[in-house]
């Protein structure tokens, strides 16, 4: 059946023969015989062939996820360091050209990890071993975020992003909001980097199928326009509109080739309508559930209560966290290995102490990794109700839910951002036992909202100068606080007096002052001298110092925070946030 394989011949000596039907029949079947056995050696010869290459396949796989792994793992861990010092250093109080040098080195860092995660994330789906996160989220919330997210870059260049949500009905989803979030941000990114004006309008809709729900996004813009010939490969991996070495937009070419595998991965599809010159429209759609009518919250603690465990053999890494931590008034212990871990929690069993809140390991450790003190921590009586949260430099191939499966109640990939790390301790200490909580991850942060009061704040602002009044009250009624001013400490003291216990949520106490100033009035109201109502009432000092022994000082006054002048309203948010 594949062609001639070799010639058989039935020959006679002697007299001529005559060959019979029957003769003829017989060679045929001899021919079919041998050429069968033929084609059964090659088959064989073939599979022995597969093996040995789908070994070698396997061999391979492996190979490139241990690579990626410990990539992963030598960027990630500078970086952890380089993002977490530039945090750090924006809570210094800087000169405005220092201030834009930090903010320059920080969006160029965080450019840098988003070259990394793309790379990961695109040999991730190519894998196949991209999991996905089943959680509620609101999806008009969540597509508003992110369209806020970019609107400050669509300003610069004056194009307006225009959000069309009306048919987002149900807008309380199950699914993905991570991935989701990645797709959408992707989209909204390129359609402002390539419109250069006009305008760039986002809508959403749901659309009910027989098995569940497709969520439609689309995005459209005024912008440049893509060519036939281009959309066909705009999917594909590397490559870009502009693929010359002059080109005017920048990026890895991969961002698409991503949001296709993501859209594939919930059961749905990304698809483009463009014209050169006319602008373009994307349209993506994700399978997603219905969700429950209910806004999930990251809970307001009390930080300083908590006491928190770090363990993190990199000196870099352990700083970094425990002055992240330490900024929000947590009570941090430091760990350098998982030994030390150990004999840590030991201590305190033996002192009779509480058992720490919660540990936060880092993955990658000599003699005993983050998993196996896990499992060391889960196994103990002692120690197994301790909550556990898993930080690894390692974008690991599997997936997070293995550390689910181990104990851990929370994952986060490095560098991992303040905000990030406060909303996880938040959610995972103030947890009600009653209800299982996911395995709490990036991706389940950016689903829940900020909780909110149904009462605006109640600020008593102590400050002598007029312009720092004028400053601070207008930022105070930005974040929705009501503000009452007292010019000196005396004043403090008397209007604090002239109030009920409970009255003002907080006061924000400035040091240098005629009268009296904020280190004397603040070790006044302690004292009872604004009656005994006002004696535990958070003071948070306004300075314009921000050396080591100034902290101390307003500490050693009886402040429980402070914060440094000129006074940043996203740092202000934070503070009115962590005590009201």
């Amino acid at each position: 059946g594949d062609g001639n394989l070799g010639i058989l011949c039935a020959e006679t000596v002697g007299a001529k023969h005559i060959w019979t039907q029957s003769e003829e029949t017989y060679l045929r079947s001899l021919a079919t015989l041998v050429g069968s056995t033929f084609a059964s050696q090659k088959r064989k010869e073939t599979a022995e062939k597969l093996k040995v290459a789908l070994v070698q396949a396997q061999d391979a796989a492996i190979a490139k996820s241990q690579f990626l792994a410990t990539m992963s793992h030598e960027i990630r861990t500078p970086m952890n360091g380089v993002l977490g010092m530039l945090e750090l250093v924006e809570l210094e109080p800087l000169s405005k050209p220092i201030e834009k040098k930090v903010a320059i080195a920080k969006s160029s860092a965080h450019s840098l990890l988003g070259v990394i995660n793309d790379i990961l994330d695109f040999s991730k789906a190519e894998a196949g071993k991209v999991e996905l996160e089943h959680i509620h989220f609101n999806a008009r919330d969540l597509i508003g975020e992110i369209a806020e997210a970019q609107a400050f870059t669509a300003q610069e260049k004056g194009i307006e992003i225009i959000l069309d949500l009306v048919s987002l009905e149900p807008s309380h989803l199950m699914g993905d909001p991570g991935r989701i979030r990645q797709v959408v941000t992707n989209l909204i990114s390129n359609a402002v980097k390539f419109t250069s004006q006009g305008e760039v309008v986002v809508s959403a809709s749901i659309e009910k199928t027989d098995q569940d729900l497709l969520l439609n996004i689309k995005v459209k813009d005024s912008g440049i326009g893509i060519t036939e010939a281009k959309q066909q490969q705009l999917f594909t991996p590397f490559s870009q509109v502009d693929a010359s070495t002059t080109r005017e937009y920048g990026g890895t070419g991969l961002g698409l080739a991503i949001c296709k595998q993501l859209c594939e991965l919930m059961n749905g599809k990304i698809s483009l309508a463009s014209e050169p010159g006319k602008g373009s429209e994307f349209t993506a759609t994700m399978q997603v559930a219905e969700g429950i009518e209910k806004e999930r919250t990251i809970p307001n603690i009390n930080m300083s209560s908590l006491n928190v465990l770090v363990v993190d053999d990199n000196e870099t890494n352990r700083l970094v966290i425990s002055q992240q931590l330490g900024h929000w008034g947590a009570n941090v212990t430091l760990a350098s290995s998982a030994k030390q871990a150990l004999e840590l929690c030991a201590q305190r069993i033996e002192n009779d102490q509480p058992m720490f809140d919660i540990a936060v390991l880092d993955m990658q450790m000599p003699e005993m990794d983050g998993m196996e003190l896990c499992k060391v921590l889960k196994a103990h009586d002692d120690y197994k109700a301790m909550p556990l949260v898993m930080m690894t430099s390692i974008a690991g191939m599997e997936g997070a839910q293995r550390y689910s499966k181990i104990g851990f109640q929370a994952y986060f990939p490095k560098p991992v951002t303040t905000a990030d790390l406060i909303s996880a301790l938040s959610v995972i200490t103030s947890s009600d036992s009653t209800e299982p909580l996911p395995l709490v991850t990036p991706g389940y942060i950016s689903s829940l909202r900020k909780e909110k009061s149904d009462t605006p704040a109640k600020i008593l602002l102590v400050e002598d100068n007029p312009v720092n009044q004028h400053v601070s009250t207008l930022m105070l009624k930005k974040l929705n606080c009501e503000v009452i001013l007292a010019q000196n400490g005396q004043e403090a003291i008397n209007t604090l007096s002239e109030h009920n216990g409970g009255y003002f949520d907080l006061v924000l106490m400035d040091c240098q002052m005629p009268v009296m100033d904020g280190f004397d009035a603040t070790a006044n109201i302690r004292d009872g001298m604004a009656g005994d109502e006002h004696k535990a009432i958070k003071i948070i000092a306004l300075t314009a110092n921000a050396m080591d022994s100034d902290k101390e000082r307003c500490i050693n006054a009886g402040m429980d925070d402070y914060l440094t002048k000129p006074i940043q309203l996203d740092i202000l948010k934070e503070k009115i946030e962590q005590y009201f």
